[in-house]
């Protein structure tokens, strides 16, 4: 990876040179320099360093001596393919690798899944979301040819996204946790048995501030001894498999009223920006 900055590095020099060369060609083989556009044109283009003025200047009298004059626009349109070809390969390069490392991210969350998951999944990018500062619900640049089924899982390498919930074609909608039709079953991972369930649809007695961006959750048991900062996992119930990790605890309510206890989950993931993601299918519960 260190290479290929250094190459795309060493690319982008090689396109402001020649894109240099290009512009002084150009300039030298036009008629009428002297006329108000030529002038502005060069006032601009005009570098402010002497030593670069000196390279430009020294570029077009050798091109002017070595190439016949009726072969020069010729040659500036040559330039200017090779440094067409050139962005090309720069911008293919950059984009490649920023690729390589999201997909490479994806694939951690294979070491949170069931064996049986590693054989079928589809990675798709983000290409529409709903209005708002976090994403609730999406759509993905996958579907069902690319073997999307609908209930399908969405990952990042950080953990639960969501679910699928629409499948078209070459494109499906999903669902984040943080919308109100998510609902995840989930347990505490130091204890396996301090279980509940996250959802935006929990309802309390009273709404604490600073919930946007939050899961609200609620445990079977309010004598579960959860602490901020325990880690939240799927708990293998209902759709989710077991294991994937989905937040950790920021706030612990208790409601003797109602004998409930409520978390506030703060999610792994980042969902005010998704790029890339991972779908599992569902599991087959026949």
């Amino acid at each position: 990876m260190p290479n290929k900055k250094k190459y795309s590095k060493k690319l982008y020099i090689y396109l402001v040179l020649i894109f240099t060369l290009i512009t002084s060609l150009s300039l030298s083989v036009k008629k009428g320099n002297d006329n108000l556009l030529s002038r502005i044109g060069l006032e601009l283009l005009a570098p402010p360093n002497k030593m670069i003025s000196s390279i430009k200047n020294s570029s077009v009298n050798f091109m002017g001596s070595v190439i016949p004059k009726n072969d020069k626009d010729k040659k500036i349109e040559d330039l200017e393919i090779e440094v067409e070809k050139l962005r090309t390969q720069l911008i293919k390069n950059t984009v490649t690798e920023s690729e390589l490392k999201q997909l490479s991210d994806l694939k951690q969350s294979l070491n949170f899944i069931e064996e049986d998951y590693e054989k079928n999944y589809v990675t798709a990018s983000i290409v529409g979301k709903n209005d708002g500062n976090y994403y609730t619900s999406f759509t993905i640049s996958a579907g069902k040819n690319q073997n999307v089924q609908k209930d399908g899982i969405v990952l990042t390498g950080k953990g639960l996204v969501g679910r699928i919930y629409e499948v078209s074609d070459n494109y499906s909608k999903a669902i984040s946790i943080l919308d109100s039709k998510s609902s995840v079953s989930f347990q505490v991972l130091r204890e396996e048995r301090y279980t509940g369930i996250a959802s935006q649809n929990v309802t309390m007695d009273y709404e604490y501030k600073d919930f946007e961006g939050y899961i609200k959750g609620y445990l079977f048991d309010i004598n579960y001894k959860v602490l901020p900062g325990d880690i939240i996992i799927t708990s293998g119930l209902g759709l989710y498999p077991k294991g994937i990790p989905i937040g950790s605890i920021d706030k612990i309510i208790e409601d003797k009223n109602n004998l409930l206890k409520y978390v506030k989950i703060k999610p792994y993931v980042n969902l005010k920006k998704i790029d890339k993601v991972m779908i599992l299918n569902p599991r087959d519960f026949n």
